[in-house]
């Protein structure tokens, strides 16, 4: 998870302008850095993200049982992921819907500033990088 920085995030791409003011992600980096006295890489973000949405369906199941788990994390959105919005759990193959943006790697300047990913564009509907519904699993219609 590189930090995602306001300056960087306003290049213009033919008409298309890339916005990606995620806050949670800088203040996730801010945290990191506080504790580990390091930038995180890119493996914290999914770590994070992941484990963020696994626990949010513990809460929603209401339990620990792998099945209940399961059932709740199907179309369990976080309102507050630090890769921004919209961010979902599919229910029909448990894919997870996030923004897909193309980056550039840029070098800071100075230490205190980390080096980064500078957003050239936000894909306008990750949903699309998908497979369609018809050619998924329907991991929700089975039972267990």
């Amino acid at each position: 998870m590189a930090v995602i920085r306001e300056e960087a995030c306003s290049k213009t791409i033919g008409e298309e302008r890339a916005r990606a003011n995620v806050p949670e992600a800088e203040e996730f980096a801010k945290r990191f850095y506080n504790k580990y006295a390091y930038w995180p890489g890119w493996p914290a973000h999914p770590a994070y993200a992941g484990t963020t949405i696994f626990l949010m369906a513990i809460d929603k199941a209401g339990s620990l049982d792998p099945v209940k788990i399961m059932r709740a994390i199907e179309g369990i959105s976080n309102p507050k992921s630090i890769t921004g919005q919209p961010y979902y759990i599919r229910a029909q193959d448990h894919k997870s819907i996030q923004p897909i943006y193309l980056v550039k790697w840029t070098k800071s300047e100075t230490p205190e500033i980390p080096d980064h990913w500078e957003i050239i564009a936000k894909h306008p509907h990750p949903e699309d990088a998908h497979l369609h519904d018809e050619y998924t699993a329907r991991y929700d219609q089975m039972t267990y």
